[in-house]
C-alpha cells in the first residue's frame, strides 16, 4: 500500500481513536487481498469465484492455468508456464477443488502439472516440469541461462496428498493418491499411492 495514503488514513483514524486506525487498515489489508485476488483470477484460464490468494504474487502464462474452487495460498504465489510453439504449443497446469497452499509457493512448467483435488502443500514448495537442457556433453559447454528448456514429462499430484514444507519435485513424478511428503524432501521418483516418504532424493517409509 502506498505509504501517502497510509499517512492519510492514520491522520483521519486519529480522529476515531486507536481502534478505529487498527479496524481500518484491518479492513483494507482484506480488501486489498481481495482486489488481488479477482484481479489475478480474471486472466486465468479457467477459475472459480470462491479464490483466495495474498499478495504479493507474479503469475506467468495465466491463460494457460485452471483453478478448481476453494483454492486458498499465502504470499508469494509463483506460477510460470512457458510455451514452446515447436515442442508444446499447450502447456498446462490445472488445480482442483480445495487445495491449500502455504507461502513461497512456486510452479515452473512447459509442458503439464496437474494437482488433484484436497491437496495440502505446504511453504517454499517448488514444482517444475522441465530442466534446462538435457544435460548431455555437448549442452554443457553452453551458458545454463540459454540452454533449451526441456521437460521429462507431466508432474501428475493426486488427490488428499499431503506435501510438507520446503519440498522439491522434479519432472515425470506421479504421487499417488493420499501419500504424504516429508519435510526438505527431493522427489525424484513417483510415489505410490497412500505412501509416506522422506529424503533426499525421497524414498518410501513405508506403504499403508
Amino acid at each position: 500500500m502506498n505509504r501517502y495514503i497510509k499517512i492519510l488514513l492514520f491522520k483521519f483514524g486519529r480522529l476515531l481513536g486507536r481502534s478505529g486506525v487498527k479496524y481500518i487498515f484491518k479492513h483494507l489489508k482484506v480488501l486489498q487481498n481481495c482486489i488481488m485476488s479477482g484481479y489475478v483470477s480474471s486472466d486465468f484460464d479457467k477459475v472459480h469465484s470462491s479464490f483466495s490468494i495474498k499478495s504479493p504474487v507474479s503469475i506467468i502464462g495465466a491463460k494457460y492455468i485452471s483453478v478448481g474452487q476453494n483454492f486458498c495460498c499465502l504470499p508469494r504465489l509463483r506460477i510460470e508456464v512457458f510455451r514452446d510453439v515447436l515442442t508444446n504449443p499447450r502447456p498446462s497446469v490445472k488445480i482442483g477443488k480445495g487445495v491449500s497452499v502455504g507461502s513461497d509457493f512456486r510452479i515452473a512448467c512447459v509442458n503439464e502439472v496437474v494437482i488433484g483435488d484436497d491437496v495440502l502443500i505446504g511453504s517454499r514448495v517448488t514444482i517444475t516440469d522441465h530442466l534446462h537442457g538435457k544435460a548431455n556433453l555437448g549442452e554443457l559447454h553452453v551458458p545454463p541461462n540459454i540452454r533449451e528448456l526441456f521437460s521429462r514429462g507431466s508432474v501428475i499430484i493426486r488427490s488428499n496428498v499431503h506435501i510438507g514444507d520446503g519440498v522439491f519435485i522434479l519432472p515425470g513424478i506421479e504421487i499417488g493418491e493420499g501419500s504424504i511428503v516429508g519435510a526438505n524432501s527431493v522427489v525424484t521418483k513417483s510415489i505410490p499411492a497412500f505412501s509416506i516418504c522422506a529424503g533426499a532424493p525421497a524414498r518410501s517409509l513405508r506403504q499403508v
